[in-house]
């Protein structure tokens, strides 16, 4: 029996969308319910099993080694996520120290095959887990969520049983911002040639392992959504409020300008943001503006909210009926370059136009970087710009993007 486990929402309805959920005999979810309720709306015919996905107690030493373990191995591979915790955080002799023993206890679990099983014998042993593994006769797992400890106990006892496991890895920024698997998986499915140059020039090297990589496109890349009539000439896809702090001004100055050249614009929500009340000022100034919210009230039941329950079905038919996307450093691009809509990249919040870390940063790690190179895009830094690149953008008919983007992507 081949098995996946997948540890939240992103990951099922990635799976679900590309109809790689066909492939897998059984689904280890996190939530059962919820889990069938996205399978019945996607429509596919899915006829295995979907089981619950073990919970593990979080304080345990389990928990506290897998944190220790996920610092080293962040430590030692530089990852944003890391670089940014460091830079914005106080630095400690306490800090300095948990890092400094993290990284020896990651190296000695790397490099010690007896090391690592005592700590996965220690650790990572679940007699739930081997139950629910011999059970139901799995034979194969793939593992897709490198940063969450639950998988490591499937993992583990998966290696116990001389099983074979392939990792998925499930999103485009993901070895940049989280890095690698904590232990050695021998074959990894990744997007596109990006994802397998950062395995190749970043992890391999530094890590010293030697493992597989395959490239088996977008995972969110549904067939299923074909182009749509124009309703809009801009989507604006909002980020979240710990990285764009201060976006509600942004998202009024881009009103602004959308109004002063009557151009018509939408704005989607972060389908993971929760405090939207901070978007209620800049929804009553900017009625003429239809907000987009995913699976949520809104804060004042507005005329312009719109509410939905189908994530990805709105969100594929929101880019597709778009005439330009606008968006800071988001997945949204590859959706965009997918269906050949010009896309306009933000690299200023108001704020710390420049600082190291903010907005701006976010484009020169490798993940971004090449895809700014690739399709040769400005970011932008200002309003006026801002304003200048919606005029040039609203004017270009047919645009497409090249096939060597595409298919650096996986698109």
């Amino acid at each position: 029996m081949k098995a996946i486990t997948i540890p939240y929402a992103y990951i099922l309805r990635n799976i679900v969308e590309s109809e790689l959920l066909l492939d897998f005999d059984i689904l280890f979810v996190y939530d059962e319910l919820e889990a069938k309720r996205i399978i019945k709306n996607s429509k596919l015919n899915y006829q295995g099993l979907i089981l619950p996905l073990k919970s593990i107690p979080s304080f345990s030493l389990g928990a506290v080694l897998f944190k220790f373990l996920s610092i080293g191995i962040q430590e030692i591979l530089s990852t944003r996520s890391y670089f940014l915790k460091k830079k914005f955080n106080r630095v400690t002799k306490y800090n300095v120290i948990i890092n400094f023993l993290a990284k020896k206890l990651f190296l000695a679990y790397e490099n010690s095959s007896i090391f690592q099983k005592f700590i996965d014998n220690l650790c990572f042993n679940s007699a739930k887990v081997k139950e629910q593994i011999k059970k139901n006769k799995v034979s194969k797992i793939y593992v897709t969520c490198h940063h969450f400890r639950h998988e490591y106990y499937y993992i583990a006892a998966c290696q116990q049983r001389n099983m074979e496991i392939q990792g998925i890895i499930y999103s485009w920024d993901v070895i940049t911002t989280k890095g690698n698997y904590l232990k050695n998986i021998p074959k990894l499915n990744v997007w596109g040639s990006v994802s397998t140059r950062e395995l190749n020039d970043l992890h391999r090297g530094k890590l010293n392992r030697s493992f597989s990589v395959k490239e088996i496109g977008m995972l969110q890349n549904s067939k299923n959504y074909p182009s749509a009539k124009i309703e809009r000439d801009f989507l604006y896809t909002a980020s979240l409020k710990r990285l764009f702090k201060n976006e509600e001004t942004f998202i009024n100055n881009l009103c602004n300008a959308a109004k002063k050249n009557n151009f018509k614009l939408a704005i989607r929500v972060h389908p993971q943001e929760d405090d939207l009340e901070r978007f209620s000022t800049v929804m009553r100034r900017h009625r003429d503006v239809k907000f987009f919210i995913t699976g949520k009230k809104s804060v004042k039941s507005l005329d312009q909210v719109e509410i939905e329950n189908d994530f990805f079905k709105k969100y594929m038919h929101q880019i597709s009926s778009s005439r330009v996307i606008i968006g800071v450093a988001s997945t949204t691009a590859l959706d965009a370059i997918k269906r050949d809509k010009p896309y306009i990249f933000i690299g200023f919040d108001n704020v710390n136009k420049f600082e190291d870390g903010k907005i701006k940063s976010f484009y020169e790690y490798e993940h971004y970087k090449k895809l700014i190179d690739l399709t040769e895009s400005e970011i932008i830094e200002s309003y006026q710009q801002l304003e200048n690149s919606m005029i040039k953008m609203s004017e270009i008919d047919n645009f497409q993007y090249s096939k060597q983007v595409k298919q650096s992507y996986g698109l």
